[in-house]
């Protein structure tokens, strides 16, 4: 549900709304100089243009696009318990990825794809602090998602 243009909305629902469509924040969830672009999505939310030239880290992210080579991603997650930040999402009991913001039972977390998907294809769970992880693919996403046909 997508407010009204000019209503108001507390912080709290703002980051409710975002970590549902699978939005970073840059200050919560990205940092300053912690996360490729395309670890935060920024390739497929247009925020990268890869037709302007001459900037800051522009042939690793253009190469990181041609080749299809992110190997991190920011997702929404969903558990049936409440999520903590900073919580390991673990598979194969080994850390795959980390939640980021939470709102109770939703997060962003940011995690290894190939992981993910090699645990998800093996029927494994993905659990973070005990409790079982799903992923969401948001509407945006234009990559092949953690368990869908054509992982490599």
């Amino acid at each position: 549900m997508t407010p009204d243009i000019g209503t108001e909305v507390d912080a709290d629902a703002y980051t409710a709304h975002r970590v549902h469509l699978g939005l970073a924040d840059s200050d919560d969830d990205i940092g300053s100089s912690q996360r490729f672009v395309h670890e935060c999505n920024l390739d497929m939310t247009n925020g990268v243009d890869f037709s302007k030239g001459c900037y800051v880290g522009q042939e690793v992210v253009s190469r990181m696009h041609h080749k299809q080579a992110a190997r991190k991603r920011i997702l929404p997650v969903f558990s049936s318990m409440p999520l903590t930040k900073g919580d390991a999402i673990i598979a194969s009991n080994k850390p795959i990825g980390e939640i980021l913001s939470t709102t109770d039972t939703n997060a962003l977390a940011v995690l290894r794809l190939d992981k993910a998907d090699a645990a998800i294809v093996a029927g494994e769970t993905l659990t973070a602090d005990g409790s079982t992880i799903t992923l969401h693919k948001p509407d945006w996403a234009d990559f092949t998602f953690p368990g869908e046909p054509d992982n490599e």
